[in-house]
């Protein structure tokens, strides 16, 4: 930066004497009839023959590390040759559009996938071949004094306006002239009067708008910080029309996504994600195959007898795997292989990350740092439900089964959330915002989506102790803690138990239950056998006690018809591989007898709009064993008339069998459903689901010559 300061200092005012100015001195006289004097922190200027003069009071005020050719950032980070193409052309032509929709463009994406080094090759690349569309960068970096708190930002982008584009020079010096201490005011000011200001009287400017490039600016000291800069970006573009155009990089932490999301940015910004780029592992292979070319070359006096192809494929696809689109890994592994001392052998290196242990996690000491300092956001009293949400995270559950069976509150959760927003990615499931269908098997059917960590790299550091200290999670125990939640609820609910209405499970989406009562079993019974005995004889004695009660009103026959389900679906994983559960079978006859009891209830008490959904249900979720309802099909029949069960599956067009390993007949009535999810296509489907619905509901209504017409053959499934 010392070559742009020294570019607008008159020759005959020297280094020192403006060091002096900023730094207390007074009566600092420069040549040109204009002097400066400080009294208290403000600047006063007497005569200006040189404005030139002027503005060197600005270039005092600027984070000369921040630009993107700041030897404080040498070497800086950029795309590999031939990686990200799509997306950095995708910016390109953007910048080039003379006349762009949107005047920002926000590139946003989790901790590590390589944001700042997209940022830094649209900064080398303009300055290169399109320097008179590059206006200025800035790029935070936590920590970094001048960099970390947005103080010098507006005044580093005027001070780089003004050397790029002497059209705009005069005008920011008139601004410094009439109050140099302009630079030390607030980001309001700063913005207004030394960049919105100059531009709106600006003479012959370019008429294709500059490009100003801000990246990290979740690096920058505090949300509030960070959202006041977007609102003067925004305001600048929307109100004052500003000549400029911005990209703006950074993590999507919550409060930046809500800024983008809502007015005036909303309709004034372009966003690119790298959440979604479809390129990144071919991208991280190249990378990884260059860069292994290179430490070989480098090391060639020690690897010249090395097989070929070094290393192997498949170890470059695990490293891509494992790198799960973060550059941020890649680089790392390649550092430390070849490039973290000259003494070390490469070959040696790379098996040391390739056997676990305490020197491969040393290897990712930078990744550790990274992940601790997302994490530490979060001040101490929260940790206990961080670690809660991070646990879940890891065993695949939905996040609202803390607030259901351990009492978290939801807005504790919400926090959490989106404190981890950069390491983490909403899957969106397959939704159906058909009105009709939505009304038909209920808002709890609806997935909102699943969330997983950006990066399997940081599944491996929550786990091991070492590397995340006072982060990490133990999953088996927040598993039991779950588990033993539900039992405790089906105990409740079995007694019935009035308490049971306050309880908020609700609210849970059905497959939640499928979830835990089949992923968490598993660990559970590695975890601790004994106890997971005593749970399911506790349960199996509340469901002797149920059945030899006689009941004229059940309560939550609901809740209590989706436990049985799940629990059947999952009995192999509760009662544990081995069976050595004393109650096992007794269970499983008790199981039956009472799914038979609350759906002959429910039939008794004219609820067929429960048992319906609860049909829609099964038949989405996974499936039924057609023995399971075989003793209940004459029961039905006898209060509702329906067909028997396997009629009724023909006529929702079952065409799947599967042999199941005890002998029965598992049907799949909805079983292209499962084709869909698989493939990710919407077409037809919700429409697909509603007539196969009113199937159902015509089935139930015993109008059975009413559906001849509408069966759904194999050529009308989606």
């Amino acid at each position: 930066m010392s070559n742009l300061v020294d570019h607008c200092i008159p020759a005959s005012l020297t280094h020192h004497a403006t060091m002096n100015l900023l730094q207390g001195a007074s009566n600092v006289t420069f040549s040109g009839d204009t002097s400066f004097t400080q009294i208290g922190g403000d600047y006063h200027v007497e005569g200006r023959n040189d404005f030139d003069a002027v503005l060197a009071i600005l270039s005092q005020h600027v984070a000369p590390g921040a630009t993107f050719n700041s030897a404080e950032r040498y070497p800086p980070g950029k795309c590999h040759p031939g990686t990200r193409e799509a997306i950095v052309n995708a910016i390109v032509d953007w910048i080039n559009d003379p006349a762009p929709q949107f005047n920002v463009l926000w590139l946003n994406g989790p901790a590590g996938s390589g944001k700042s080094a997209i940022a830094q090759s649209i900064a080398e690349l303009l300055w290169l071949l399109y320097r008179d569309k590059y206006g200025g960068s800035f790029f935070f970096a936590r920590n970094v004094i001048g960099r970390l708190d947005g103080a010098k930002l507006f005044s580093t982008l005027a001070y780089q306006l003004a050397i790029h584009f002497p059209t705009i020079r005069p005008l920011i010096n008139d601004a410094l002239y009439s109050d140099p201490a302009l630079p030390t005011k607030s980001l309001d000011i700063q913005f207004q009067t030394l960049i919105i200001d100059p531009l709106s009287r600006a003479e012959n400017w370019p008429t294709h708008t500059p490009t100003i490039i801000i990246d990290g600016l979740d690096e920058c000291i505090d949300s509030n910080t960070q959202i006041a800069i977007l609102n003067l970006v925004s305001l600048s573009v929307v109100e004052h029309r500003i000549p400029l155009r911005f990209l703006i990089a950074s993590r999507s932490e919550y409060w930046i996504q809500d800024r983008f999301k809502s007015s005036p940015l909303l309709t004034s910004t372009r966003t690119l994600s790298l959440y979604d780029d479809k390129d990144a592992n071919k991208d991280i292979e190249k990378y990884l195959v260059d860069q292994f070319a290179q430490i070989q070359k480098k090391h060639e006096h020690i690897m010249s007898s090395v097989e070929q192809p070094w290393p192997p494929a498949h170890v470059i696809r695990r490293f891509v795997e494992e790198a799960s689109g973060q550059f941020i890994y890649a680089s790392t592994v390649v550092k430390f292989v070849g490039f973290c001392s000259d003494y070390c052998d490469p070959r040696e290196q790379l098996s040391i990350l390739l056997t676990s242990g305490p020197h491969r996690a040393a290897a990712f000491s930078d990744l550790d740092i990274l992940y601790k300092t997302i994490l530490s956001q979060l001040p101490h009293q929260r940790r206990p439900v961080l670690r809660m949400v991070l646990g879940v995270i890891l065993l695949g559950i939905d996040v609202k089964a803390l607030e259901i069976f351990l009492g978290v509150d939801t807005g504790e959760i919400s926090l959490v959330l989106g404190a981890l927003s950069p390491l983490i990615n909403i899957e969106p499931d397959h939704e159906l915002h058909d009105e009709k269908t939505v009304k038909i098997l209920g808002s709890s059917l609806i997935q909102k989506g699943r969330i997983r960590f950006c990066h399997l790299s940081i599944q491996e550091f929550l786990e091991d102790n070492s590397r995340s200290g006072h982060f990490s999670v133990d999953a088996d125990q927040i598993a039991k803690k779950i588990m033993e939640s539900l039992f405790a609820l089906m105990v409740d609910t079995f007694q019935q138990k009035t308490e049971i209405a306050q309880h908020r499970f609700s609210t849970m989406r059905i497959d939640i239950y499928t979830t835990i009562v089949n992923d968490l079993t598993s660990r559970f019974y590695k975890c601790d056998p004994k106890t997971l005995s005593n749970h399911l004889g506790d349960l199996n004695q509340t469901i002797r006690a149920f059945l030899s009660t006689k009941h004229s009103h059940i309560l939550y026959p609901e809740y209590l018809a989706h436990y049985l389900d799940r629990i059947k679906r999952s009995y192999r994983s509760l009662i544990g591989p081995k069976s050595k559960i004393d109650v096992a079978e007794d269970l499983k006859r008790n199981i039956a007898c009472a799914g038979e009891k609350i759906v002959r209830y429910l039939v008794v008490a004219g609820r067929l709009a429960v048992i319906m959904p609860e049909i829609i249900c099964i038949c989405l979720t996974g499936g039924l064993y057609v023995d399971e309802l075989d003793d209940l099909h004459q029961d039905i029949l006898s209060h509702s008339g329906l067909t028997p069960v396997q009629n009724l599956l023909d006529i929702i067009s079952v065409r799947c069998f599967d042999q199941s390993s005890r002998g029965s007949v598992y049907i799949y009535p909805l079983e292209p459903l499962n084709d869909f999810f698989l493939r990710g296509s919407t077409e037809n489907l919700s429409q697909w689901i509603s007539q196969a619905t009113n199937i159902v509901y015509l089935c139930l209504n015993s109008s059975l010559d009413k559906v001849e017409d509408t069966r759904l053959g194999n050529d009308e499934r989606p």
